[in-house]
């Protein structure tokens, strides 16, 4: 196996499965060394450094439960020495709660996670970070509005929007760029199989794939999006473009012209 000294090295939480994964192995292709976190699931992890042994790149996996602040402190430690090119903060959780019997565990965990994690570990890696570097989040749309079952996802989320913002302004002056992604419905095991009708409200007509994600994430983390910070860009097929009352409407009215039943 050739390992090249010289090679970018990158940061990707949260990285054995779904976007995580899909944008861990985007950046082994295009020749990055990776450390990457999981949370339980050590045979997939184990899995991407199989694949950064194929292509002569170089895997470092780190199991991390980020809700935990012994934990958080302990993969500090071991990240002491990397100088990093990128950090991509994927990670995340969601739990469902009832608004009725409302468990605040939920929301202390929850921000734990998606949040005070994140702005930790990107101050406490400042200086690991080469100047020139990139940060990318990975956000949500459910960022934009309001929840039901799921408030401390959302507001973590759109916290995570106004971070990014923060973390570009303090980043700035060191050419390092801070942006976020929000993906809409995307095809991942955190996706709620079967509960939702997004692609029939989604422009496109479908869900997206973590690769689509992480192509984003890609161009936000390369030189090609030199003079791009602060931002976040959303990628979710037209989801939050699309009224579904406005839709139905529309299909009402198709269907009346048409003389049949919507």
């Amino acid at each position: 196996m050739s390992i090249h000294g010289d090679a970018p090295i990158a940061l990707v939480t949260g990285g054995s499965r779904g976007i995580g994964r899909a944008t861990a192995e985007l950046l082994l292709n295009e020749g990055y060394d990776l450390h990457v976190t999981y949370r339980n699931r050590s045979d997939v992890a184990q899995g991407l450094g199989a694949l950064g042994e194929s292509l002569g790149r170089r895997v470092t996996l780190h199991k991390l439960e980020a809700s935990s602040l012994e934990d958080q402190d302990r993969f500090l430690k071991e990240l002491a020495g990397v100088r990093f090119n990128t950090l991509i903060f994927n990670a995340g959780m969601i739990e469902f709660e009832d608004f009725s019997d409302y468990d605040e565990a939920i929301w202390v965990r929850t921000l734990e996670t998606n949040l005070s994690s994140i702005l930790r570990f990107s101050v406490r890696l400042q200086n690991a970070l080469v100047d020139g570097g990139s940060i990318v989040m990975v956000s949500s749309t459910d960022g934009y509005v309001g929840s039901y079952a799921s408030m401390a996802y959302a507001a973590s989320k759109a916290a995570l929007i106004n971070l990014t913002r923060s973390l570009a302004c303090n980043y700035g002056a060191r050419n390092i760029r801070v942006n976020a992604v929000a993906p809409g419905w995307i095809s991942t095991d955190m996706t709620t199989e079967g509960s939702s009708d997004s692609a029939s409200v989604t422009p496109l007509g479908r869900d997206g794939t973590p690769q689509e994600v992480a192509n984003v994430i890609g161009f936000l983390a390369s030189p090609r999006a030199s003079f791009v910070t602060g931002a976040t860009i959303v990628v979710d097929g037209g989801y939050t473009s699309s009224d579904p009352i406005m839709l139905n409407e529309s299909r009402q009215f198709q269907a009346s012209k048409l003389g049949e039943k919507p």
